[in-house]
């Protein structure tokens, strides 16, 4: 008997990265991935439904992703499906499900690269940070 538990996401984050550490200096997030459909309505008019799908993320994957990605980027994630119950409060119990990422690719968007700004100046002047003479204007 064949068990597969693979999940596969592709869609948009819909929240800021907020990556965090537990006890023992391990990284982790949540995001929302936004994944949209098209239905049609009762009077048969096509309209978009977006589902939402929480994620986490833990380790390298999730430092990685923060320096890459934003909210508004395109990724596609493959991970594991897995549900856990928690006490939402007054006897009440709420279960969720979850793609715990183990591959995270950016499709579009994701965070401009960072510039040194001193070093792209100097580059420009050769190295010499003192004005030229033959400045345009």
């Amino acid at each position: 008997m064949l068990n597969l538990n693979q999940t596969v996401i592709a869609g948009v984050i819909g929240n800021d990265i907020d990556v965090r550490y537990d006890d023992s200096g391990v990284a982790y997030c949540r995001i929302n991935v936004g994944s949209d459909d098209e239905e049609k309505d009762a009077d048969g008019n096509a309209r978009k439904v977006i589902d939402w799908h929480r994620c986490f993320v833990e380790g390298d994957l999730a430092t990685k992703l923060d320096e890459n990605c934003q909210k508004g980027t395109n990724v596609y994630i493959t991970g594991k499906s897995k549900s856990r119950f928690f006490d939402e409060g007054a006897g009440m119990q709420r279960q969720v499900t979850e793609l715990w990422a183990s591959q995270i690719q950016v499709i579009a968007g994701g965070k401009p690269p960072k510039i040194d700004l001193d070093e792209v100046l100097g580059s420009r002047s050769g190295g010499n940070t003192e004005a030229e003479d033959d400045v345009p204007y």
